[in-house]
C-alpha cells in the first residue's frame, strides 16, 4: 500500500467548559475540508469521545448537530482537524460544551392577604454558603429576578423586609436550577407577616378617677367583624389585648360594674399603627355611677314644679294627721265600751 492509500482515525474528546467533566450524547457530523459529509448522528459515549477510523489523508472538520441535555452549542462552529500522510498517531479534536443558564423568581407575599410586598431586600447563594449576589429587592408586583444561574443548589436569605412586616434573617429560601432545557425560570415564594400592636382600655369611675374591675367589653374591627368578646377589667381596670394587626378597631361596653350605668352603644376607639409600635395604643373609659333609689327621690321624680312639692306635702301632712285622730277616736270608743 502506498503512503496516499494509506487511512488514519480521528478522537473527539467532549467536556464540559466549566469543569471538564466528560459529556456524553453529544452529536456530531463529520465533514471534509471542501464541505462534503461524509457521515453524520456521531454521538459521544460515556467518556465524551467519538472515534472515526478510515480517513485518508486530508483536512476535515466536525459540526456538533445537538449537546447534551442542558448544554448550549454552537452548531455552525467548526472543529478542524488533519489526517496526515503516513500518519502514526490518533488526530484529537477538543469540545467543550457550557452548562445552560437558567433564572430565578422570588415572589413576596403578605402572609395573610397575598398582597405583593415591594422593598424586601435579599442575598442570593450557593449551597455551599458562596455568594452569588446581594441587595436584591422585590419590586411592585412583590418579585425579584436573577438570571444566569447553572445547575445546582441554592437558597436565598432576607436581610430586610418592608416597612412595618417581620422578618426571619436565618431561613433559608432553598431551590434547585436542574440540568435541562426548560426556559421557565424557577418560582420561590416567601411572605412576611405584619407587625402587630396591642391596646389598653381602662376605666375608671367619673368622678374620683378610681380603677373599676368587672366592666365587659367586646372588640371589633372598624368594619363591625367581632373579634373578641367577654374582655373583663382587671383589678386595676385594664384590658389588655395583643397581637393586633395594623388598622382601626374600636370596644363596645357590654356590662358595667356594678352600681354604674352602662354606655350601650358606644364606639371607644382606637388604631393600630403600621410600623414599629413601641408603646400600647390607649383608650379611656369613664362610668358614672347610678343613683340611689329612696322615697325622697322617688316622690321627688314625680314632682315637677316647687310649688307641687308644696301641695303634696301639706297634703301628705294632712292625711296623716286626719288618719291619727281616727286611730285615737277609735281608740277611746272602745274604752267607753268597756
Amino acid at each position: 500500500m502506498t503512503d496516499a492509500e494509506k487511512t488514519g482515525s480521528v478522537q473527539l474528546q467532549k467536556t464540559d467548559s466549566d469543569t471538564n467533566k466528560a459529556l456524553q450524547g453529544a452529536t456530531f457530523d463529520l465533514y471534509k475540508a471542501d464541505g462534503s459529509k461524509l457521515q453524520t448522528g456521531l454521538v459521544t459515549d460515556a467518556n465524551g469521545q467519538l472515534v472515526v477510523n478510515d480517513l485518508k489523508p486530508g483536512n476535515y472538520y466536525f459540526l456538533e448537530t445537538s449537546a447534551p441535555v442542558g448544554y448550549n452549542f454552537d452548531n455552525t462552529k467548526q472543529y478542524d482537524f488533519t489526517i496526515d500522510f503516513n500518519q502514526q498517531t490518533i488526530a484529537t479534536v477538543a469540545a467543550t460544551n457550557a452548562e445552560k443558564t437558567h433564572s430565578v423568581v422570588l415572589d413576596k407575599t403578605d402572609s395573610d392577604t397575598n398582597k405583593p410586598l415591594s422593598g424586601a431586600t435579599f442575598s442570593l447563594y450557593k449551597k455551599d454558603g458562596s455568594l452569588v449576589k446581594d441587595k436584591l429587592t422585590t419590586d411592585a408586583k412583590g418579585q425579584l429576578s436573577y438570571d444566569g444561574l447553572k445547575p445546582g443548589d441554592y437558597y436565598f436569605l432576607e436581610t430586610s423586609a418592608p416597612a412595618g412586616y417581620n422578618f426571619d434573617s436565618t431561613k433559608q429560601y432553598a431551590f434547585t436550577i436542574d440540568i435541562s432545557d426548560s426556559t421557565d425560570p424557577v418560582v420561590v415564594s416567601a411572605q412576611n407577616a405584619e407587625k402587630t400592636g396591642s391596646v389598653v382600655l381602662t376605666k375608671t369611675d367619673a368622678k374620683t378617677n378610681k380603677t373599676l374591675a368587672g366592666a365587659v367589653f367586646d372588640l371589633y374591627k372598624a368594619n363591625g367583624t367581632k373579634i373578641q368578646s367577654g374582655l373583663t377589667t382587671n383589678a386595676k381596670g385594664q384590658i389588655v389585648v395583643a397581637n393586633l394587626k395594623p388598622g382601626d378597631y374600636y370596644f363596645v361596653e357590654t356590662k358595667a360594674p356594678a352600681g354604674y350605668t352602662l354606655n350601650a352603644g358606644k364606639h371607644y376607639a382606637f388604631t393600630i399603627t403600621i410600623g414599629d409600635q413601641t408603646a400600647a395604643a390607649s383608650v379611656a373609659v369613664k362610668d358614672t355611677k347610678k343613683p340611689i333609689q329612696t322615697a325622697w327621690t322617688t316622690i321627688h321624680k314625680e314632682l315637677p314644679h316647687t310649688g307641687e312639692q308644696v301641695f303634696y306635702f301639706s297634703a301628705i301632712t294632712a292625711t296623716m294627721l286626719a288618719i291619727s285622730a281616727a286611730a285615737a277616736a277609735l281608740a277611746l270608743k272602745r274604752k267607753r265600751e268597756q
